[in-house]
C-alpha cells in the first residue's frame, strides 16, 4: 500500500508511470485526428521571398538519385549537424518524389541559406487541393498522405503554396 508522506503527494510505482505514457502513445493518432485545427490557416505563397540570386535551380524528371545527392551534398556543404542530413535528405527525396509521382511534370529545386536555416525550395506543375495536407495525420487506414506528414515532422518549418499555375514547397531545417 502507497503511503501519503506528510506534504508530499504519493508516489506512483515506476510502471504505472510507463503505463499511462504508453496508453497515451497508442491514444495519440486517434487524439490528433479528431483534434480541431485551431489556428491553422494555409500558409501564404512560398515564393513571397524569392531565393537568393545566387541559388542555382536543379530540374529534375525522374532521376531522384541525382536530387537525394544533390540534397546531401549541399547539406553538407552548408554545415547541416551530421545527424540531420539523412532527414534531410529524406524530407527532399519525399517532395520530390510526388513531384514525379503526382504532377506528372519536371521539377525544381532549389537550396539555399537563410541565416541559420537551410532552405530547400522544391516547384512542379502539380496542384494540392488540401491546404492542410502534412500537417493533419492521415487517417490510420488511409493508402496515402503519410509522406508529407513525415516532412512535417522531420523539418523545424513547412510552406506549401498551391494554385493553378503549380504547387511551391520549401522545406527549413535549423543549423543549430
Amino acid at each position: 500500500m502507497l503511503r501519503e508522506a506528510v506534504g508530499q503527494p504519493a508516489r506512483r510505482p515506476p510502471y504505472r508511470r510507463h503505463l499511462s505514457l504508453l496508453s497515451l502513445l497508442v491514444s495519440l493518432p486517434t487524439r490528433l485526428a479528431r483534434a480541431p485545427l485551431h489556428g491553422l490557416a494555409p500558409l501564404p505563397a512560398a515564393n513571397a521571398v524569392p531565393p537568393p540570386p545566387d541559388a542555382m535551380p536543379f530540374l529534375y524528371t525522374t532521376n531522384l538519385s541525382e536530387v537525394r545527392a544533390l540534397a546531401e551534398s549541399k547539406a553538407r556543404v552548408f554545415g547541416l549537424p551530421e545527424d540531420r542530413i539523412t532527414d534531410f535528405v529524406i524530407a527532399v527525396a519525399e517532395v520530390a518524389g510526388n513531384t514525379v509521382r503526382h504532377a506528372r511534370s519536371a521539377g525544381t529545386m532549389e537550396i539555399w541559406l537563410d541565416g541559420r536555416d537551410l532552405i530547400c525550395e522544391i516547384r512542379d506543375a502539380g496542384v494540392i487541393t488540401d491546404p492542410f495536407v502534412g500537417r493533419r495525420p492521415p487517417a490510420a487506414e488511409a493508402n496515402g498522405g503519410h509522406g508529407l506528414w513525415l516532412v512535417h515532422q522531420i523539418c523545424d518549418h513547412v510552406e506549401l503554396h498551391s494554385d493553378e499555375k503549380g504547387t511551391v514547397i520549401r522545406l527549413h531545417m535549423a543549423l543549430r
